[in-house]
């Protein structure tokens, strides 16, 4: 049978795997579970390799289309010689690898914060143990052994500071997030605050404004009041001036009919006492001539 292996910057080498019953199985098993354990970074091609759909490949695939054609060149030799061949495509991967640790290295800054994410990592042992057993079952003789854990540790260590990015980066973004989802809380509740403060300002002014037209309504029933008790003084003071006005009016009279009759009485009595005269004077003339 032959079989298809894939590192982990996406390479997919071609390369017969001779195997039978419980080698090939465990083989297979071991492939499984180095695909199934990063998912999340290789796709399944239509030929039955592994494809990385990550970025930053783009050297280690074109290194590996040059390989590619040179074994294609050597054709016949190839199907030959399957173990030079899956040799030839482990230093192609181990030489993209390396090229690619390099550049995470000048990035990161510390090669020796690899073996701290190489720890950390929760599958890196398993994945390393079984890559391991992999090419000791593929490699009876021994040959390319030596080189190939170094590969894998590379590849671990990638995968898991790839991992270790990803993640801090969603952590970033998640604190980001709730740093503006904080700060727009915050600000709606300011907002909140000062438009309570202001609803009980305005309450509070109302609630004055309306005291304020309690005390105006009662000032003005008192005044209301008081106006018709002047009403009711005023018409009583206009009666009270009508009943004077009539008294002087009944005095004025009265004296007026008391100046007329004590005229009326004097002329009387002058009339009486002329006429008294007169009479007291006219018998005595008459007495004084005596007829014979």
């Amino acid at each position: 049978m032959q079989g298809k292996f894939a590192n982990s910057n996406g390479i997919r080498s071609e390369r017969p795997v001779h195997h039978d019953g419980e080698n090939g199985d465990e083989v297979q098993g071991s492939e499984r579970q180095v695909s199934d354990g990063h998912r999340g970074e290789y796709t399944r091609d239509d030929e039955g390799g592994y494809e990385d759909t990550s970025h930053g490949h783009a050297v280690a695939n074109s290194s590996w289309e040059v390989k590619k054609e040179r074994s294609d060149n050597h054709g016949n030799c190839s199907d030959q010689d399957p173990l030079a061949e899956s040799i030839s495509a482990l230093q192609a991967a181990q030489d993209a690898l390396e090229k690619e640790v390099l550049k995470y290295k000048e990035i990161i800054g510390d090669a020796s914060g690899d073996d701290a994410v190489l720890d950390t990592h929760p599958g890196s042992n398993d994945v390393e143990q079984n890559l391991q057993e992999t090419c000791s079952e593929q490699f009876p003789s021994g040959e390319g052994v030596q080189s190939f854990p170094c590969v894998v540790q590379s590849e671990v260590v990638e995968i898991a500071n790839r991992d270790v990015e990803t993640e801090l980066e969603y952590l970033f973004m998640q604190k980001i997030e709730a740093e503006v989802e904080h700060l727009a809380i915050s600000t709606t509740v300011q907002k909140l605050k000062l438009a309570a403060v202001d609803q009980i300002t305005i309450l509070k002014e109302q609630k004055a404004l309306a005291s304020d037209q309690t005390q105006i309504l009662d000032k003005l029933g008192n005044m209301g009041n008081k106006a018709a008790t002047h009403k009711k003084a005023s018409e009583k003071l206009e009666k009270f001036c009508d009943d004077v006005a009539s008294a002087d009016e009944t005095l004025r009279l009265r004296k007026k009919v008391r100046k007329y009759t004590s005229y009326f009485l004097v002329q009387l009595l002058t009339l009486l006492v002329i006429v008294g005269v007169f009479l007291l004077q006219s018998p005595s003339n008459y007495g004084g001539v005596v007829p014979t």
